[in-house]
């Protein structure tokens, strides 16, 4: 299966493999989330974090150094260059990690095109891409290099979501041409 729907196909491979990378990291990243997730479920799993811009104040934050502790030494931060764009850290993976998580901001297109074509397992924060065609593109590239493309909707069963989907569905809303949602979490 080319195209998984949920983090589960990642995890088992990950947790069979022992090793995954983090690619973008920052602070209050989706990835950091994930990197617990990681840590509490997998024990034996090794962790390689990649992050770029905010390097420094990344590993000044209670929340990293927690991660460090519960790790045990298996999360590890390597640098990327500032002058270096994102798919530079692709040159720093090692070669027995198998699973990338893509965290980096902005369109994820050209990353996980990156780490398909070097044959690595991928699970990508959204939007995955910008466009039908893009996405058609990976999941093409997932299947010819038989490894698992999942792409993190996290809000996708969150109850308005689905009252929202209902509601399109019955009718109700008209012919939807075009959906620009902004969510905020409130404390």
């Amino acid at each position: 299966m080319a195209l998984a729907s949920s983090a589960s196909a990642i995890a088992t491979e990950a947790k069979a493999v022992g090793s995954v990378a983090v690619i973008g990291l920052r602070p209050g990243s989706w990835g950091m989330g994930l990197i617990a997730q990681l840590i509490k479920n997998f024990p034996d799993i090794t962790i390689y974090g990649f992050a770029r811009s905010k390097f420094g104040s990344l590993r000044s934050t209670k929340v990293y150094r927690n991660l460090r502790s519960e790790s045990k030494g298996r999360l590890r931060l390597k640098r990327v260059d500032e002058n270096d764009d994102m798919a530079a850290m692709f040159n720093k993976i090692p070669e027995a990690v198998d699973t990338c998580i893509i965290s980096a901001p902005g369109d994820h297109y050209d990353l996980v095109k990156q780490a398909l074509e070097l044959g690595k397992n991928v699970f990508c924060e959204k939007p995955i891409t910008l466009t039908k065609e893009q996405s058609d593109e990976l999941i093409r590239l997932a299947k010819e290099q038989n490894v698992q493309l999942v792409v993190g909707y996290e809000l996708m069963f969150a109850p308005v979501i689905k009252r929202l989907a209902g509601r399109i569905k019955k009718g109700e809303l008209g012919q939807i041409k075009s959906v620009r949602l902004y969510l905020q979490n409130q404390p």
